[in-house]
C-alpha cells in the first residue's frame, strides 16, 4: 500500500492555483478601471455637452445646484465608462 498523497500538498496547490486565479482578476480589473478613466477623460465637459436638450431642460436647475449634483453626476458617468468598458470585453 502506498500512501503518497499528501493532503496538505493537495490544499497548498488549490491555495496557490486560487492566488493565481486572483491575481489574474485583480490585474483585469485594474485594466477595467484604467479604460474607463480614459473613456470618461474623452467625454465632452459639462452637463450640456453630455445630455440632450430634453435632459437638461428637465434637470438643468439640478445641474446648476453644485457640487454633490456634479458628485453624482461624474460617479453615474464613471460607472457608465466601466460598464461600457466591460461590455466591450464580453462581446
Amino acid at each position: 500500500m502506498r500512501f503518497d498523497y499528501n493532503p496538505y500538498g493537495a490544499q497548498d496547490e488549490r491555495q496557490e492555483q486560487l492566488s493565481i486565479q486572483d491575481t489574474q482578476e485583480e490585474k483585469i480589473l485594474e485594466r477595467q478601471g484604467k479604460d474607463a478613466h480614459r473613456l470618461y477623460n474623452s467625454l465632452p465637459e459639462g452637463t450640456n455637452a453630455i445630455f440632450s436638450p430634453r435632459i437638461n431642460e428637465i434637470f438643468g436647475e439640478l445641474f446648476d445646484m453644485g457640487d454633490e449634483v456634479d458628485e453624482m453626476v461624474n460617479d453615474l458617468l464613471r460607472k457608465l465608462c466601466l460598464c461600457q468598458v466591460q461590455r466591450r470585453e464580453t462581446v
